[in-house]
Order: structure tokens, then C-alpha cells, then sequence
């Protein structure tokens, strides 16, 4: 099916219209009918699409089971408060210089 994305299998570099690439193992992707796919068709399988637009409007999951009804689908986050932040080191004031350890007196 035209549209379909390939992913690289393994990690190569190749020569590619006069260019050194690298192709990253789970990384690199090219459409099908993209010219580096006739060069290199062994180099690369099908990609495994999580999330494609018929999912959305099928209400199936990746794995193909049906999802749950949409309120049961996405609770949202609990809000949080943010930690907070305590001194660590006594900081540089007028009255009380930093030192770099040296003591001179």
C-alpha cells in the first residue's frame, strides 16, 4: 500500500547517491516508494504504527481489542503541588562573602 513507512532493521552506514548515511536500526524511516528503498529494500521492514488515524475512529487499541466507552478511555493527571525548595549551600550575601576555601587571614 502506497504510504506505508519502513523502518531501518540494523544500524549501516551506506552510500547513497554519491553520500555517506547512516542508518539507524529502529530509528530511520522512508515512505514506501521512496528512491532509497529500491537502493536498499533489504535494509528496511514494515514500521509498526501505534497510534494511525483508523484507531481514532474505530475506537481499537494497538493490539487490535476494542477500546473502552470515551469516559472510562483517559482520566486526567492529579494535580500536584510543587516541592519546596530548600537552601542546600549558604548563599553569598554583603555581609557574609563566599570563600573558595582559601582562609587567609
Amino acid at each position: 500500500m502506497a504510504g506505508d513507512i519502513r523502518v531501518a532493521r540494523k544500524t549501516a552506514s551506506v552510500v547513497w547517491r554519491g553520500k555517506n548515511i547512516v542508518l539507524k536500526q529502529g530509528v530511520t524511516l522512508a515512505r514506501e516508494g521512496h528512491p532509497i528503498l529500491d537502493a536498499f529494500a533489504e535494509m528496511f521492514e514494515p514500521a509498526f504504527v501505534h497510534f494511525d488515524v483508523d484507531d481514532s475512529q474505530h475506537g481499537s487499541t494497538p493490539d487490535g481489542s476494542e477500546a473502552p466507552p470515551a469516559a472510562e478511555q483517559a482520566t486526567p493527571a492529579k494535580k500536584t503541588t510543587p516541592a519546596k525548595k530548600t537552601a542546600t549551600a549558604k548563599k553569598a550575601t554583603a555581609s557574609t562573602p563566599a570563600t573558595d576555601g582559601d582562609t587567609k587571614a
